[in-house]
């Protein structure tokens, strides 16, 4: 069995204010990195045949802080930053709701949709989907990968071949790990989400 721990990077300034990320490169707030250091407490038993993270400062700070007990170095991947908002980016969700409603309706109905400048969901998955298809793992390997919401959805998607379009009801917070085991071509999400580090709810 290949092991995927797929985590979200922690928390930042812009979580907290509701603002969109996109390809802004926004380091983490001091409880981010907080959750990052929680969770490498809980996964530093586990023996990790890579990791890889995002080249965005969030994802990659959060894989460095959760990379310090296995002696490895992070894998930053260009594939993996978050998909482009394009114009909204900065803005909060309120802003977004107030000046690109249609904007938004239709990212979330249409995967060939995008924000002005940013990326639709195909577009994501043709850089997510190839790094997938390339990664070199054994049969018993366990991989770290950090990222960002839409991208491990996207990932799960790939793996549990589900459409791309229901990422919105996959809820991953910012520190979050989810767990994703494969049986050679078969792939079940064991966990998802999980926060139990953070004191999140069962």
């Amino acid at each position: 069995m290949t092991r995927l721990f797929l985590v979200r990077h922690g928390e930042t300034e812009w979580n907290q204010n509701g603002r969109f990320h996109g390809h802004s490169d926004i380091a983490l707030s001091d409880k981010g990195r907080e959750q990052a250091e929680l969770l490498r407490d809980r996964l530093a038993s586990q023996k990790l045949a890579a990791i890889y993270s995002s080249d965005l400062m969030r994802a990659y700070e959060t894989a460095v802080i959760l990379a310090a007990p296995h002696g490895l170095s992070v894998e930053a991947r260009r594939e993996l930053r978050e998909v482009s908002f394009g114009e909204i980016e900065g803005l909060t969700f309120k802003q977004v709701q107030e000046r690109y409603a249609e904007v938004q309706r239709a990212w979330f109905r249409s995967t060939e949709a995008a924000p002005p400048g940013g990326e639709s969901l195909i577009d994501l998955s043709r850089r997510v989907w190839p790094f997938l298809k390339e990664l070199k793992v054994g049969p018993e390997d366990k991989v770290l990968i950090v990222a960002h919401r839409v991208v491990l959805s996207t990932i799960i998607s790939f793996y549990l071949e589900t459409k791309l379009e229901h990422w919105g009801r996959m809820r991953m917070d910012n520190g979050s790990l989810s767990i994703l085991d494969r049986f050679g071509e078969r792939s079940i999400l064991t966990v998802l989400n999980d926060t139990n580090h953070l004191g999140g709810p069962l």
